[in-house]
């Protein structure tokens, strides 16, 4: 029955069926003619698109998340709970080098993807909550840890840098100094 899906041996892809393809336009120059505007509302190729929805890329967020805040919610350590707590924050950029040429395809409004992985104590739940500017609100949780999010991919390019809107809230359990 249900505990049989926990037995069960699980393959995950390494990698995509099929590279990378398409014409070969410069990302720059379409970025110099919406100096200013925002990203959102810019009609890209979609050759620009990554073969995920920006639901997927949230989730990829928390690869690390299972091994760095377990640890955080065992230790009574605070120096390395907020250690841990910082290096979960920074570790979501790790999936950003390879597809950093890449942008996700905009999910529909009310489009859900969920990502169980019990192999890492992961549970993950993102919907798409707002179409303009567009919004995702997402969930995980793992082993004594949980993180609820919201976040706008409302991005002005200003020829040097991105104004992303978001937060995020995350539980571990209260730790008492003796």
């Amino acid at each position: 029955a249900a505990s049989d899906v926990y037995k069960r041996q699980i393959t995950y892809r390494k990698t995509l069926p099929a590279p990378v393809t398409g014409e070969e336009m410069s990302l720059f120059s379409i970025l110099k003619k919406n100096v200013g505007k925002d990203l959102s509302t810019i009609s890209f190729p979609v050759t620009f698109n990554a073969p995920l929805s920006i639901l997927q890329a949230v989730a990829e967020e928390y690869e690390y998340a299972p091994s760095l805040l377990e640890r955080a919610a065992q230790t009574r350590d605070p120096a390395e709970r907020i250690a841990l707590v910082g290096a979960f924050a920074v570790s979501g950029y790790a999936s950003t080098s390879v597809r950093s040429s890449r942008k996700p395809f905009n999910p529909l409004l009310g489009e859900t993807y969920e990502c169980v992985r019990t192999d890492r104590r992961l549970h993950f739940l993102a919907e798409k909550v707002v179409h303009r500017p567009p919004v995702t609100a997402s969930y995980a949780y793992g082993a004594g840890w949980k993180v609820s999010a919201a976040g706008t991919v409302k991005n002005k390019f200003w020829g040097k840098s991105l104004e992303p809107v978001s937060y995020t809230h995350l539980t571990l359990p209260t730790i008492y100094s003796v």
